[in-house]
């Protein structure tokens, strides 16, 4: 076999692993298109819960009046109504992630200022079961929520170094 005929073989294996890979991509995106809805559901449902047991079982949240609401079928807000505030938009975007992003005053006098804000992608593990992903590893959507839950956790550690606004 002359180097032409190497080259054309080369070129061929090439063709086909590109055509493998897009194959598994598509898969991926119907996986995706399919599952991403139900996701989110399911997410939302055990942000709340989780938001509405840390509220129950942490005096200052539920003095500060934490919630979770959900303000249409993309988008759930978790927040407080007094200082420290916390106000911690989630956003649905279909079929592609869920977008969180926190703003925190802990003093009236202070303004508020952006925290934490990060992603969670839609994506599918070889198996083609339907996850999110954080970038690092794949996350069912309790996971994810626990993250989130996690995040207010932190925001009230933060103002408890306050104790003047906790007490």
């Amino acid at each position: 076999m002359g180097r032409a005929s190497e080259l054309a073989a080369e070129l061929r294996a090439r063709e086909s692993e590109n055509a493998a890979a897009g194959k598994a991509a598509l898969d991926v995106y119907s996986v995706i298109s399919d599952h991403a809805d139900d996701l989110w559901e399911v997410f939302v449902a055990g942000t709340v819960n989780g938001i509405e047991e840390f509220a129950g079982a942490w005096q200052a949240a539920k003095n500060s009046c934490l919630s979770a609401k959900r303000l249409n079928a993309n988008s759930l807000i978790i927040s407080t109504i007094i200082v420290p505030r916390l106000k911690l938009d989630i956003l649905y975007i279909p079929k592609r992630c869920i977008s969180y992003r926190t703003t925190e005053q802990f003093t009236a006098c202070a303004l508020p200022e952006v925290g934490s804000s990060g992603e969670f992608r839609f994506t599918a593990d070889r198996q083609m079961q339907p996850y999110f992903t954080d970038g690092k590893r794949y996350l069912v959507p309790q996971e994810a929520a626990d993250i989130l839950i996690d995040l207010v956790g932190d925001f009230f550690k933060k103002a408890q170094a306050l104790p003047s606004i906790l007490s």
